[in-house]
């Protein structure tokens, strides 16, 4: 697969209307005359909702992930990790597809090549900890996130590189093979980023304080 193209550092986004474009190539006819008529080198092709929707959906689900990654950082002690998640944005994170029905929720991890191996390891865990918090909260199993499924030897794609984050969220093969402008282009910080999970004390209070105000789920019911 080619790798996407590179614009001031970060690769550039591709549409599902680009990859949709009808093929507008046309030839003359060669006999010349008033009777000339313009015939089309190949047939018209008009893309179905079908050929666009799955992109549209990738994009839908990258927000999600995104989303809920963010959620677990503002609810559960983790506000340590907000300026990461200020740098970021959902076409950052890794897409996914699925070979079978969607109504199976099993999709494969579809890597993005810019991320290292611990940037990915920290957002897995990120989704693991909003699973459990809402099974949790339901009592029951929950299916609110799909099941992610990463294999090895499954599709890479580039994938779309934020600027401005620490050195080894970026995975080191796929900077030195950026041309030094490009490099530069993202302003990688030169220290090693703490992907720690562990909640602060300080953060956990916080939190602990914002239930009472709030109430729980039982004294909030008790209420109406």
């Amino acid at each position: 697969m080619s790798s996407l193209p590179l614009k001031d550092g970060m690769p550039s986004a591709t549409s599902c209307q680009d990859s949709c474009e009808p093929d507008k190539v046309i030839s003359i006819n060669q006999t010349g005359g008033r009777g000339a008529q313009r015939t089309p080198t190949r047939a018209h092709r008009t893309p179905t909702p079908a050929q666009c929707t799955p992109t549209r959906a990738q994009r839908a689900r990258k927000k999600t992930l995104f989303e809920s990654r963010r959620a677990v950082i503002y609810s559960g002690g983790l506000a340590h990790h907000k300026l990461l998640f200020d740098r970021l944005s959902a076409p950052n994170m890794s897409g996914d597809e699925t070979d079978g029905p969607w109504q199976e929720s099993k999709y494969r991890i579809v890597e993005s090549r810019w991320q290292s191996d611990d940037f990915k390891a920290f957002m897995r865990s990120l989704d693991a900890k909003y699973q459990n918090d809402e099974a949790a909260h339901s009592g029951t199993n929950c299916n609110t996130l799909r099941t992610r499924i990463a294999r090895a030897g499954d599709h890479v794609e580039d994938g779309y590189a934020p600027r401005g984050l620490w050195r080894n969220c970026y995975n080191q093969d796929w900077l030195r093979e950026l041309p030094m402008s490009k490099r530069r282009g993202l302003r990688v910080v030169n220290a090693d980023y703490d992907f720690d999970l562990t909640p602060t004390v300080d953060q956990l209070e916080d939190v602990v304080m914002q239930e009472k105000e709030d109430g729980s789920a039982d004294e909030i019911e008790g209420t109406l």
